[in-house]
């Protein structure tokens, strides 16, 4: 049987090849459907798309880009720092690390005096593509993890897992002083896009390599955790 639809608009009808006239009611609208004294709220499915690609961009795509590329110039930078101050300084061989605190640079070493570490941390700060780097790494962590009013909740932007919705508060306050820069170089993996080096996906110390997102995540401590089956 074929059917051929001859008005489109409002109540149609379809005449079947027997000339048979079907009437076929025309779905009511949201306005139609609403109870009265409610108010009715309406997304088109083109402006939700554009509003859930606009923070998927924005609170996903962007800040990860931007971790990744600023990973391989701290990369380089501190390998290109460290080469040169162990010229002046032979001790740098010992372990050490550094964070970013009050958005000042300050040393952690167990091993170094306290003068050492104040020469180290001087060093460090002068060096403003270090300092404009890490800048970068910790802002595009507090965009990724931070929830704010008006965010959506889709588990692909605010999630480190499909079926798993993690939300995170004060994330600014949760990093000040707490991420040790060589020590998240060491462990995250990232691309070579934009001629950055290519990681392997294990550490000189044999650990597995994982994306910088979910390595700041160790630091943080959500306050709420959804679950979607």
């Amino acid at each position: 049987m074929s059917i051929d639809p001859v008005n489109m608009g409002g109540t149609f009808s379809q005449t079947a090849s027997q000339g048979v006239e079907v009437k076929v009611p025309k779905q009511k609208s949201p306005e139609e459907r609403a109870i009265s004294g409610v108010s009715v709220e309406i997304f088109s499915s083109e402006e939700r798309s554009k509003e859930i690609w606009g923070q998927t961009h924005k609170y996903y795509f962007e800040p990860r880009v931007k971790a990744d590329k600023s990973m391989g110039g701290l990369d380089r930078e501190i390998s290109s720092f460290i080469e040169e101050l162990t010229k002046k300084a032979p001790w740098l061989d010992q372990q050490w690390d550094f964070t970013l605190e009050d958005g000042a640079i300050r040393v952690i070493g167990e091993d170094l005096s306290t003068e050492q570490k104040a020469w180290l941390e001087n060093q460090l700060s002068e060096d403003r593509v270090i300092v404009d780097l890490v800048t970068r790494l910790k802002e595009a962590a507090v965009t990724y993890f931070q929830d704010e009013p008006g965010r959506l909740t889709n588990p692909c932007i605010s999630s480190t897992g499909f079926n798993e919705v993690i939300k995170y508060k004060d994330v600014e306050k949760q990093l000040n002083g707490v991420i040790r820069f060589r020590e998240l170089l060491d462990g995250v993996a990232f691309g070579n896009r934009g001629g950055m080096p290519e990681r392997s996906l294990t550490s000189e110390k044999g650990r597995p390599r994982v994306p910088a997102m979910d390595f700041f995540a160790q630091y943080l401590t959500p306050y709420s955790i959804s679950s979607r089956v």
